[in-house]
């Protein structure tokens, strides 16, 4: 290929950025070509909710952590697929599943009028079935009420996609202390206001700083 050649080939991803999207390589190492394996793999056979960068950056926080102790958990279950993802890249680890199995709650006034009361409803015998084999435990119902067991358990990575204003700042609640020195927390749908607002009022004392990734993703690190 002519030098000019490469020079429009590159092109491509300002043509994208300024069109507001981000295209990049990631397909440039053994790792890598595992995570998008796995990824195409789930979303062949299941609807994952989330774009591949965003489950990839996921992929990436789990290997993050590998040498800090806990377990993990996701809050927002849906489908099954980014938990079949969690629990594939730390085996060894138990993955707790916290969800209505019942879609959304009403939304409250905060909240992105995109989300309705029982979206994204899935029955939990279906995910049970689905996850059959991995080491997870589930929890039907309203967060924190279905927590209260597991009180003392630590965790070394947590992923929130609750949606909603309302859970997602009780699960930075009842997670942040929970969460070991080290740990990891990626929380999904940073570009809703409910979900934001919630961030910024509970980091408003803390000393950790959250940061938003390509997507519609922010996280932090348990300082």
């Amino acid at each position: 290929m002519a030098f000019t050649d490469w020079r429009a080939l590159r092109e491509v991803p300002v043509a994208f950025a300024r069109a507001g999207m981000m295209l990049i390589k990631y397909w440039d190492s053994e790792r890598r070509r595992k995570r998008l394996k796995l990824l195409l793999d789930i979303r062949s056979h299941r609807d994952m909710l989330m774009l591949p960068g965003e489950a990839c950056q996921i992929m990436s926080a789990i290997e993050a952590v590998k040498k800090i102790p806990g377990d993990m958990a996701e809050l927002g279950v849906a489908s099954g697929a980014s938990a079949m993802m969690i629990s594939s890249c730390s085996p060894e680890r138990t993955l707790h599943l916290f969800d209505t199995f019942e879609g959304l709650p009403k939304p409250s006034g905060k909240d992105s009028p995109r989300f309705k009361q029982h979206q994204y409803a899935y029955l939990l015998e279906e995910v049970q079935q689905y996850l059959k084999g991995a080491k997870v435990r589930f929890y039907k119902g309203f967060f924190p009420d279905t927590a209260v067991g597991i009180s003392d358990t630590r965790f070394a990575f947590v992923h929130l996609d609750a949606d909603l204003y309302e859970a997602t700042k009780a699960g930075l609640e009842w997670f942040y202390p929970r969460l070991n020195r080290g740990g990891m927390l990626i929380c999904h749908d940073i570009d809703s206001p409910g979900v934001s607002r919630a961030f910024e009022e509970f980091f408003e004392d803390k000393p950790e700083p959250y940061f938003d990734f390509i997507g519609y993703q922010c996280g932090f690190v348990k300082m």
